[in-house]
């Protein structure tokens, strides 16, 4: 995709992650089976739901901006785009049977006035000069009359296609959302965990030293000195299987960005502090606050105006 293609896949996918639709005839909960404990199920949150994207609670710029770059570069994300382009143009196209229908019809005629025959020629005899134009034009205009609703029913559940799809997208890239931001994290923390052994091993350095010099004045025995070389030999093992733990994160994280393995993108030197628990609002608001399930409805209000379209004639 260009780079306008980019940024405006961007806000459309970030406003489908944070988009609740109640609207195109689909009713909030309309289709909740009736079940015990549904009250409770249902009631209300103290605070309103969060509509900020999930991975700005970090306030990490550079997380933000890796979730970015992938949800504008990843190619299922972009063929996910097209689907729902491909939807809605279904949508339109199947709303074609419920307009007038307009059509112009013309025809004209330019002449030699010498054409026109004796009936036109003066009585002087001489042959007429110039042209002349006939023409007619005739404005057609029809409607068809959906006397039992079959396309209107045709265009609902074209329409919920197309809603399925929207659901379908936002779902994959909250997914992707979630896959970069667990290998960002795994990016910081193998860091970090080098760094710890890195600087465990030059500790352990400092200790031999002190204690090969307290041997070396008497003031310990071989048995410290050994037990102490042990003790770096065996941090030392640690650092290389962190190294490649460091390796593959870093790779993995690059790819999901859609670059290649050694361009990898920077990310934090610590990792951030746990923000505060989100406001997911009721259990019942799930239903229209996960994209996954909304699609699930809208493919199943599909099927169902799908099935009485084709039995209506």
């Amino acid at each position: 995709m260009t780079p306008p293609i980019r940024k405006c896949a961007l806000t459309v996918l970030v406003g489908l992650i944070l988009s609740v639709p109640a609207s195109a005839g689909h009713r909030k909960h309309a289709d909740i089976p009736e079940l015990d404990g549904l009250e409770a199920f249902s009631r209300g949150a103290p605070e309103p739901v969060s509509t900020r994207p999930w991975w700005s609670s970090f306030g990490e710029p550079l997380l933000e901006r890796a979730i970015d770059e992938a949800l504008a570069t990843n190619h299922d994300l972009a063929g996910a785009w097209s689907r729902v382009q491909q939807a809605k143009a279904g949508a339109l196209n199947a709303a074609s049977p419920l307009l007038p229908t307009v059509t112009l019809d013309g025809q004209g005629q330019w002449a030699p006035r010498a054409s026109l025959g004796f009936g036109f020629i003066p009585d002087s005899g001489t042959t007429p000069t110039g042209a002349y134009f006939q023409g007619s034009a005739k404005v057609n205009a029809s409607l068809q009359v959906d006397l039992f609703g079959k396309n209107i029913l045709a265009w609902q559940a074209a329409r919920y296609d197309a809603m399925a799809s929207e659901g379908d997208m936002a779902s994959q890239a909250l997914a992707v959302s979630a896959l970069v931001a667990n290998a960002w994290f795994d990016v910081v923390f193998a860091r970090e965990q080098v760094s710890v052994i890195e600087g465990q091993i030059a500790t352990n350095d400092d200790l031999l030293q002190i204690t090969q010099l307290r041997y070396e004045n008497g003031a310990t025995s071989a048995l410290d000195v050994l037990q102490q070389r042990q003790n770096m030999a065996t941090t030392k093992a640690l650092l290389p299987p962190a190294r490649t733990t460091l390796a593959r994160a870093e790779y993995n994280l690059a790819v999901l960005l859609g670059r290649p393995p050694t361009r990898v993108p920077d990310t934090a030197t610590a990792l951030p502090e746990l923000p505060g628990a989100p406001t997911v609002g009721a259990p019942v608001d799930l239903l229209d606050n996960r994209p996954d399930l909304r699609a699930a409805v809208a493919r199943k209000e599909s099927a169902h105006r799908s099935k009485n379209s084709a039995v209506r004639t």
